[in-house]
């Protein structure tokens, strides 16, 4: 007897399409997220997707949920929908995932978040791959003096293997989409679906292979000497295990804003 067997996007659209599911006390991320936004996401095999809706840290691909500290706020998100974004205070609020090897894979990859603050001066830790100790990671995006930083880790350092940023500050209390792809030694920085900037000079080797946790609006820099928690409000983080076309960043932008 033959198996009928749905493609992937038939599924992603199967999705879409059921009804909002109310948990009673605890908000549902496929509830409150967009879903046509969800539906671009799941076609890309995201090892991790965290919509961050109303203060929760729910993964809702690999459940790999990051427990979140200090309880973030719930807020409007970039369509302006109430509780599908996290505020967070710089001060004492942040999510982390346990760590696990599926964060720090030697090939290509890509992370995305969306964000907006009204304090860009100060440095402000959006996402990435930290070691547990603090001392090394794998790779963030960075908000600092208003504009964009993505970075790839050097091994054991906790430094710079590659580096890229935007060439110019960004407006504030407005909605940005960024998204970073490494393809080989290429890092490219992305900003509201298009590509702001790019390098290839590597330095040391890549840190990879190491159990990292994700983390959200905290580094936890233990070789800065300080964490650097992020003023800001945060929605759709996403890390995967390949690196998505620009075509298919400028896609996950147009179904987000």
């Amino acid at each position: 007897r033959h198996q009928h067997r749905l493609h992937r996007r038939q599924v992603d659209a199967l999705m879409v399409a059921l009804p909002q599911r109310r948990v009673p006390g605890k908000i549902d991320p496929l509830a409150t997220a967009s879903d046509v936004y969800l539906a671009e996401v799941l076609a890309d095999s995201p090892i991790g997707y965290w919509p961050l809706a109303a203060g929760s840290g729910v993964d809702v691909v690999g459940g790999r949920d990051a427990t979140m500290t200090g309880s973030p706020t719930s807020q409007a998100g970039p369509t302006g929908v109430a509780g599908q974004a996290s505020g967070f205070d710089g001060t004492s609020q942040y999510g982390r995932t346990s760590t696990s090897t599926v964060f720090t894979p030697n090939g290509d990859i890509t992370f995305e978040v969306w964000a907006k603050t009204s304090n860009p001066v100060d440095e402000g830790f959006l996402l990435g791959a930290i070691a547990p100790s603090g001392s090394q990671y794998s790779w963030f995006i960075n908000w600092y003096l208003g504009k964009i930083e993505a970075s790839i880790g050097r091994s054991s350092t906790g430094t710079e293997y590659l580096y890229a940023t935007t060439p110019s500050a960004l407006a504030v209390d407005q909605w940005h989409h960024f998204a970073a792809t490494l393809t080989g030694t290429t890092l490219r920085v992305y900003t509201n679906g298009t590509q702001v900037g790019s390098t290839s000079t590597t330095t040391g080797t890549r840190e990879t292979g190491s159990a990292h946790h994700v983390s959200i609006a905290n580094f936890n820099a233990t070789y800065m000497g300080a964490a650097q928690l992020a003023k800001a409000t945060i929605a759709r983080a996403a890390f995967y295990g390949s690196a998505l076309s620009a075509t298919r960043i400028a896609a996950h932008y147009s179904a987000g804003s």
